[in-house]
């Protein structure tokens, strides 16, 4: 069971659009948002970060909330033994469970290395893990660089991928080809972990930047488009964000997670 006894709320940003989700919904029509129950609508649109006290961890929009309308299950932390993860659905609403990292860009080196699960995994799911800003949000996530798992049912596929600060993007897979025509770029979900690590080099690829990524003892590279490192990239957080589109869920869990080579501490 995840600790929720020690998370506090504050608002942020990400409050006016779940205002706005809140103002379609039927429920909220049925009752009459404004102005009469102004103040009900305020209180059920607080709930939007979370941060867990006395750690570098926060979370945004990662743990069951009062909603409406279509339900989005978003149910993922620390579970107390030392592992991250959880239920993870893709959502156009932003949710992370992420650290607060000393920023770092495209002239930059970095790396992150673990294992991952996959316990659960549904048609039209996907989860990222990685750097992004805390602010990023969209389907191709602007200042982000991560491992993308991509859902089908009961199987899924791995990607690493990048976005600039400007919006440009590129990736690398983990297989040859179309995944259309391809049943042997998916990995079963089930009990296994896989060990995998994303290293990024500023000087790879002849100086475009490339990012690596050994994946299940494999190895594949994926350079940065010629002009995209020069663009005005940050990335503050890393740790697992959803992806930004509508879909379904995955539940997966990470240990061992060691950032720059240094464990990361889970519990502080």
């Amino acid at each position: 069971m995840r600790s929720r006894s020690r998370l506090w709320w504050r608002v942020a940003p990400p409050v006016l659009f779940l205002e706005t989700e809140l103002w379609q919904s039927d429920w909220m029509n049925s009752i009459g948002a404004f102005p009469g129950n102004f103040f009900l609508w305020l209180i059920l649109a607080i709930p939007v970060w979370a941060q867990v006290e006395g750690s570098g961890w926060e979370g945004r929009n990662h743990l069951p909330a009062l909603g409406s309308g279509v339900e989005r299950v978003q149910d993922f932390g620390y579970d107390g033994a030392g592992a991250v993860g959880g239920v993870v659905e893709r959502s156009l609403k932003p949710a992370s469970y992420a650290k607060a990292i000393r920023p770092v860009g495209l002239d930059d080196a970095f790396a992150a290395s673990g294992r991952l699960r996959v316990t659960e995994s549904d048609g039209g799911s996907g989860v990222l893990l990685g750097w992004f800003r805390r602010d990023s949000v969209g389907w191709r996530m602007p200042n982000s660089l991560v491992l993308r798992l991509d859902g089908e049912n009961d199987h899924f596929r791995v990607f690493f991928e990048y976005g600039t600060g400007d919006g440009r993007t590129g990736s690398g897979q983990t297989f040859e080809g179309r995944y259309q025509d391809n049943d042997g770029s998916l990995f079963p979900a089930g009990d296994d972990w896989y060990r995998w690590e994303l290293a990024y080099h500023p000087n790879g690829a002849e100086g475009l930047g490339e990012m690596v990524l050994h994946f299940d003892g494999r190895e594949f590279r994926a350079p940065l488009a010629p002009g995209h490192r020069a663009s005005k990239t940050v990335f503050d957080r890393f740790g697992i964000v959803n992806q930004q589109i509508d879909g379904s869920s995955m539940t997966v869990w990470l240990n061992e997670l060691r950032l720059m080579g240094e464990p990361i501490d889970l519990e502080t």
